[in-house]
């Protein structure tokens, strides 16, 4: 299995090309196999590069951007999801950027693409399964990761089992199936 993708916010990045980073931030880094920001990290950080020159940061920051395994760009389909979300906060009273709404908007979206992914990988595998709605987030994050913070994006459901379009029954066919396609 793949790792996963993570989204890291600018201030993560700038962690890269301070004198001193955060050790904890550093530590946590190194774990990471493939790290992405989105467009608005990059412009971020030529603001602050900008606004407060410095050619070291400048080196470093353009050499992490090289190394970078993605970086999302912000689509027609990703800037309607930032406003909703910032308006979605504005209504509670809470104040939230632009740009951090953007990248949030580009976490959920590209975490939904990972979940379809993971769909049509298990469908290759012959197993029906389709994308989930309606569950409670916060349950299904203190029952899997003991925690209510956001973590879950996306829940698939597996269906069955599909062979040559027939479909199967789950609970008589799993365990042959996992003993031919999955050991």
């Amino acid at each position: 299995m793949s790792a996963p993708i993570v989204l890291a916010d600018t201030n993560v990045i700038s962690e890269f090309v301070k004198s001193t980073p955060d050790a904890q931030v550093m530590r946590w880094l190194s774990t990471v196999q493939h790290l992405a920001i989105s467009a608005v990290t990059v412009e971020e950080a030529h603001f602050g590069l900008a606004w407060q020159p410095n050619a070291r940061k400048l080196a470093l920051f353009n050499g992490l951007l090289a190394q970078m395994h993605t970086v999302y760009a912000i689509s027609p389909s990703i800037a309607p999801r930032g406003g909703a979300l910032r308006g979605q906060f504005q209504d509670q009273g809470i104040t939230r950027s632009a740009p951090d709404m953007l990248i949030a908007a580009t976490a959920i979206r590209n975490g939904s693409l990972q979940g379809a992914y993971l769909m049509l990988a298990a469908r290759a595998l012959g197993l029906d399964c389709g994308p989930m709605s309606g569950f409670d987030a916060d349950k299904v994050n203190a029952e899997f990761f003991g925690c209510t913070e956001d973590v879950v994006i996306c829940v698939t459901h597996l269906d069955g089992l599909s062979v040559a379009g027939q479909h199967l029954d789950v609970e008589r066919e799993r365990l042959h199936f996992l003993d031919q396609h999955l050991e």
